[in-house]
């Protein structure tokens, strides 16, 4: 494992993504998955509140898995715990839950099914963009003052307004976001294939913007749904509408020999070529999310840490 410092805390730069725990991925089957990952030396397991709501039996699975298993196997000092707050319901998605109060509530909720009285990062899930970052950090400040969160975060928020967020944080003594989440994968997103307009993505202004503010960057859908392993084995031609439709563009063919090249070399799977090229980043502290359905889609993932930066030097 390779490590990056969060609030003072080793933290391992791959990060346990869990929204399908306990719902689509079985509680047992959970439990196998962090073994496997806190033995690899993985410590940063990240949920949210809102993690899967939109399943039958979805709503709370998460967070209660993962608070099962710490309680079960005395792991709660062993993990750098991440959750988030104020998502919009699924009944009103158009309406955000940015205030004190529905943030507040959230990270009760969470403490409660997590079985824990601290959360080490506790993220914003999404923004509110007509509200100012003056009413939004000090409550957030307040959470970290009372103990029940070491650090903040901000999830799909922009660099600019998170930089805007800890201008203000810092002029008035408040605690800052310390990590962003945003959506970051080798493979690029082709544009205007994103219909989620809530959504931030790891564009080249955005990139130029954590590179300048050394802001870590929690990076999720970071595998591209295995487009580079799909498109190798499969073909281009072959792959789905979906897929074709989302990353089938310029930027991505060209990644996708120079990966196939690098998966040859080295026997790593292209998707975790691609993966290495986030961890390996030198201008942006990225800490990928992966979120394996069973032990062995995690133990792929964990080949990307066998790759250096020679093997990669020749990736565009």
């Amino acid at each position: 494992m390779i490590y990056t410092q969060i609030n003072g805390k080793n933290a391992s730069k791959i990060v346990l993504g869990s929204a399908l725990f306990g719902s689509q991925i079985p509680k047992a089957q959970a439990f196998e998955i962090m073994d496997e990952f806190l033995a690899a030396g993985g410590n940063v397991i990240d949920t949210a509140r809102g993690y899967a709501a939109w399943l039958d039996g979805g709503a709370n699975a998460s967070e209660r898995t993962i608070g099962e298993y710490m309680q079960k196997n005395s792991a709660r000092e062993r993990i750098i715990l991440v959750t988030k707050g104020g998502l919009p319901s699924e009944e009103r998605l158009d309406v955000p839950r940015v205030t004190e109060q529905d943030v507040l509530s959230d990270l009760e909720e969470s403490l409660q099914w997590l079985k824990t009285d601290y959360i080490d990062v506790y993220f914003l899930h999404r923004d509110d963009l007509e509200k100012p970052v003056s009413e939004i950090m000090p409550f957030m400040d307040k959470i970290v003052k009372s103990g029940k969160a070491r650090a903040i975060g901000a999830s799909n928020w922009t660099a600019a307004r998170i930089e805007e967020a800890n201008d203000f944080a810092y002029k008035n003594g408040l605690t800052p976001f310390s990590v962003s989440q945003i959506k970051w994968s080798y493979a690029q997103t082709t544009a205007g294939a994103e219909t989620d307009k809530n959504i931030v993505e790891m564009t080249d202004g955005e990139y130029l913007r954590y590179g300048k503010n050394r802001l870590k960057v929690m990076a999720f859908s970071s595998q591209a749904q295995g487009f580079f392993s799909v498109a190798a084995n499969l073909g281009v031609e072959n792959l789905s509408e979906f897929m074709k439709r989302r990353f089938v563009n310029e930027v991505n063919l060209k990644r996708l020999e120079c990966v196939k090249e690098v998966s040859k070399r080295t026997g790593i799977s292209p998707t975790s070529v691609g993966l290495a090229a986030l961890l390996l980043d030198e201008k942006v502290d990225g800490l990928p999310i992966v979120g394996p359905s069973s032990v062995a889609r995690l133990k792929d993932a964990l080949t990307a840490l066998e790759l250096t930066k020679e093997d990669l030097a020749d990736l565009p």
